[in-house]
Formats: structure tokens, C-alpha cells, sequence
């Protein structure tokens, strides 16, 4: 469990504090935020494994929330990931801290429920010689309804 306190004298937090945190922090102003996480790993086999994880914030302040920010369960067998639930977004093969991250979807809000299948490794094409490698993923996720627009549904497929 963490307990973080932010004190803002004027009406907006600091930029660099709430910004690419995956909606952890409120945007305006003061806040106490409570974040009670479990995270896991259960070993099946050598090359099966299924992760979960569970992320609730607590957040009373200008702009009061509780919710869970991420709430997941992975299966990884044999090189490919199937993964269901709300986590964290990042890309397959560039570090979010040196980009300014996805254009589809956004480190600065809570991740978007999602279910994904995808390759956990670069994985050799045969008869290549290990010469020409493919990583990539698809993934339909569900943007919630307090929106302009009723239904929006995220769809990502990536490739490299």
C-alpha cells in the first residue's frame, strides 16, 4: 500500500508529477492518493506462466476518485501472450520515457480495458536462419461511455 500527499498552492498539479502515470494522479490541484496493488506470477511449467494483478486507487482531493487502475490476468505459453482486463500499455520495441509514447492511446489516462494476443519475444520466421524476427500483437479494447459518443470501441494491431 502507498499513501502519497500532493500539495499544490495553485489550481493545477505539477506537470511532471501527473503526466504519463496512467491517470494515477488528479490533474487539479491538492490530493491524497491511496494505492493498494497486488501483482503475481504463478509458474505452470517451463514455458507456460500466468501473471495478474490487481491496481486500486483511492484518490479524495479536487477531483475524487476510486477506481481500480489496472485489474489483469496474462496467460504466456510457448512465445505468445493472450492477456484480458485493464494494464498498462507500452510498445513492444521503444522505451516510453525516451517517446512521447502511443498516438492511439494516451499514458496520461487510466489504461483501456482490453484483450490482447500477441508474441512475448522477437520470434525467428523458419527457414531464415535467424536473419528475420517478428514481434507484434492485436488488441480490442473498450473506451467506456463518457464520451460524445456512445460505444467507442479501441482496436490496435502492431507489427514490426
Amino acid at each position: 500500500m502507498d499513501v502519497i500527499g500532493v500539495i499544490s498552492t495553485g489550481d493545477q498539479t505539477p506537470f511532471w508529477m501527473q503526466s504519463n502515470r496512467n491517470g494515477i494522479y488528479s490533474t487539479e490541484g491538492s490530493q491524497l492518493l491511496s494505492r493498494f496493488q497486488a501483482h503475481g506470477t504463478e509458474e505452470l511449467s517451463d514455458a507456460v506462466r500466468v501473471l495478474y494483478g490487481a491496481d486500486f486507487i483511492a484518490r479524495p482531493g479536487t477531483q475524487s476518485s476510486a477506481h481500480y487502475n489496472q485489474g489483469f490476468v496474462k496467460l504466456q505459453a510457448y512465445g505468445v501472450e493472450f492477456a484480458a482486463g485493464r494494464f498498462e500499455n507500452s510498445s513492444p520495441i521503444h522505451s516510453e520515457e525516451l517517446s512521447m509514447g502511443s498516438l492511439g492511446v494516451s499514458r496520461n489516462a487510466t489504461p483501456v480495458p482490453q484483450i490482447r494476443l500477441g508474441l512475448t519475444d522477437w520470434t525467428s520466421i523458419p527457414f531464415t536462419q535467424n536473419f528475420i524476427q517478428i514481434k507484434g500483437r492485436v488488441a480490442h479494447g473498450w473506451l467506456g461511455s463518457n464520451r460524445a459518443t456512445d460505444n467507442v470501441l479501441y482496436h490496435e494491431k502492431v507489427g514490426h
